[in-house]
């Protein structure tokens, strides 16, 4: 690891915390062979213990430290970002979020308060639910926003599939946010959606009211 771990591949990584390999099998040709087994990294990280650990050559020691290694990754990201980062696009808030939902086996709801200057001032789960979906209605989206005196809000939620297309539910339901919005005087940023495969921004698609930047 001269250049640090960040240079690493995937199955480098897995490699090192695998330690040794298997009978027949080089430690390197183990890490690929259960990344190409779980369909990449995301899909090794969603995978139980016992499914890890029936690879021939695993057993429950390594998957063991395998399902650590990803715990205390998701316990890194689990914090929200700090009070006053700015979201000035997209980017941010996927750059922000993507480690926190790319990878759920679940759908989340998050609603993001700002401040008058477009900065981050509180990060709210209003809904968990299924694969497919996750029941919300805008009370829950705007109950915290009013108790906190947010300015501004972005919606955000993940899906699971690894697909970031809206469905047809979540572009009325942002249609839905995006009315609610007006009528109680917030400023309503954007609606992503962030999945294993990329993200969708509304706001990118000039799918809301025109924002004007503070």
């Amino acid at each position: 690891m001269m250049f640090g771990a960040a240079s690493l591949s995937d199955a480098e990584l897995v490699a090192a915390l695998l330690g040794t390999g298997s009978r027949g099998r080089g430690v390197l040709e183990l890490a690929a062979h259960l990344l190409g087994q779980h369909g990449g990294l995301v899909g090794l990280v969603r995978a139980s213990p016992s499914e890890v650990a029936s690879t021939l050559g695993i057993g429950t020691t390594k998957a063991a430290r395998l399902a650590a290694a990803a715990e205390l990754g998701f316990r890194a990201f689990r914090e929200p970002p700090s009070r006053g980062m700015a979201i000035r696009s997209s980017i941010d808030i996927d750059r922000a979020f993507r480690s926190r939902l790319a990878a759920l086996d679940h759908e989340e709801v998050l609603v993001l308060g700002v401040d008058a200057k477009n900065r981050l001032s509180g990060v709210h789960t209003v809904g968990v639910g299924g694969v497919a979906e996750c029941a919300v209605l805008p009370a829950d989206v705007f109950r915290p926003l009013l108790r906190h005196g947010a300015s501004g809000l972005v919606l955000l939620h993940n899906h699971p599939s690894g697909d970031p297309s809206p469905s047809p539910e979540d572009a009325r339901f942002t249609e839905r946010v995006a009315q609610a919005s007006a009528l109680v005087g917030l400023r309503f940023l954007d609606h992503v959606v962030i999945a294993a495969e990329g993200y969708y921004s509304f706001r990118d698609q000039a799918l809301l009211p025109e924002e004007k930047t503070p």
